[in-house]
């Protein structure tokens, strides 16, 4: 869910409520940046969190030209083969092949690729200048998807084939390697992993300190735990996608309150079971609803229990939300015993545009709170038989479109809210 463009039945309203990201501004040297959707550096990242000066951008959607390095040596060329079936569509408008029970890897493939910062960054090969070689994949993995998205974006084939990309994910999770279905939320969160490290400015990062929360307010303790979050986390997908929650805890018999922080790239959204229908604000309000829970005070070591809440500090400029279907059957155990599960079929409803937040966050000082919708991760059937697709809003065909593999085909925006929703963008 975006807060980059409006998204819906009519998208080129010039009414609509849209939020831009935030113009890089100027260093404090007086000279003037490249236009990059690279990460901003920790300056000027912390500058504009505090409420430092930034412009917004109004700026529509071009597809990038990629690159050409003048200077590579054919030695230096990686050869790929995409298998691409010739046929000229609108850019982004190319369909994946299935390459054996990858239908998974295809929706969210999709689903970034019409995300369209990392459009520009991946295919224009700005990143490139981000490359980390110390990542666990030696950058092996954001070079493969940006070629990937050259591909997509190039509208000269109907379909291609992502061998070289599957083949090297495979080599890092070799749940990713054969040909047995997996789950298109644990792919997005390796791949977001993989391209965050594979882009981080910082090479070598340390490991997080523990925030002392003893003798400074909960507001003093979210901007210092960000701080230091930003100082080793510098990519464009920590820009885009990652926001901030704080868990509290309070001790029922002495008060005590222990603070716990976490960044995220998603919110992971519980469905009650009991329900037949639900809406995303209901299930966002369950998210930051106080409960209450067993607990060994740290303080005065009361074993009466207390009340936690999670809230959302800081809402990040496109938000993810994965709708939590599937869940732990321990009713049905495997000959290995291995507790399998089984998929909720809840019909949750959503809003394609004007998500406002707002109310599910902490403070008044989020950026961005209203959000409209442009992609789905959809799955249809049960766990045995179950099939991935993708709803995707393509601004070059000023419309919504299916990406079923290797078709894609224009949709009517009322089928974009249905029960096989599982992650939404």
């Amino acid at each position: 869910i975006g807060t980059l463009g409006g998204r819906g039945q009519n998208p080129d309203s010039s009414d609509r409520k849209t939020e831009k990201l935030k113009d890089e501004g100027s260093s404090n040297s007086g000279g003037k940046l490249r236009r990059s959707y690279s990460c901003l550096n920790v300056a000027q990242m912390l500058n504009q969190e505090e409420g430092g000066p930034s412009k917004p951008k109004d700026e529509g959607f071009s597809v990038p030209v990629p690159k050409f390095d003048r200077k590579q040596k054919p030695m230096d060329i990686v050869k790929r083969d995409f298998a691409g079936v010739w046929g000229t569509t609108k850019p982004g408008l190319t369909g994946l092949r299935n390459l054996g029970n990858t239908c998974y890897m295809n929706s969210i493939l999709q689903c970034v690729s019409n995300t369209e910062p990392i459009v520009q960054y991946f295919v224009s090969r700005d990143f490139e200048e981000d490359l980390n070689k110390y990542s666990d994949t030696r950058g092996e993995v954001a070079l493969e998807f940006a070629a990937m998205l050259q591909q997509l974006w190039s509208h000269q084939y109907k379909s291609i084939s992502p061998t070289d990309l599957k083949a090297t994910v495979g080599r890092y999770k070799k749940e990713f390697s054969g040909r047995d279905q997996q789950d298109s939320h644990e792919f997005l969160s390796k791949l977001l992993e993989w391209l965050h490290e594979d882009t981080n400015r910082i090479k070598k990062p340390s490991k997080m300190p523990e925030i002392d929360c003893s003798n400074i307010s909960p507001h003093e303790a979210c901007k210092k735990f960000w701080r230091s979050f930003l100082e080793r986390n510098q990519s464009i997908i920590v820009q885009l996608f990652h926001g901030l929650t704080m868990q509290t805890t309070t001790c029922q018999d002495c008060g005590f309150k222990s603070l716990k922080f976490q960044e995220f790239y998603n919110l992971n959204l519980f469905i009650p079971e009991d329900r037949n229908k639900i809406s995303l604000e209901e299930c966002l309000r369950h998210y930051v609803q106080e409960n209450s829970i067993d607990y060994v005070c740290e303080k005065c070591r009361s074993s009466r229990g207390a009340k936690q809440k999670v809230e959302i500090v800081k809402l990040p400029p496109i938000l993810i939300i994965h709708l939590e279907r599937f869940l732990p059957d321990e009713q049905m155990i495997s000959r290995c015993d291995e507790v399998r599960y089984r998929k909720k079929q809840t019909y949750v409803s959503y809003r394609l545009t004007g998500l406002n937040l707002q109310e599910f966050t902490r403070g008044d000082e989020n950026k961005y709170t209203t959000f409209n919708l442009y992609a789905v991760s959809n799955h249809f059937g049960s766990l045995e038989g179950g099939h991935y697709t993708a709803s995707c809003y393509s601004k070059q065909g000023r419309s919504w479109y299916k990406y079923d593999d290797q078709d894609v085909s224009q949709m009517d925006s009322s089928r974009v809210e249905s029960t096989a929703a599982y992650i939404l963008f």
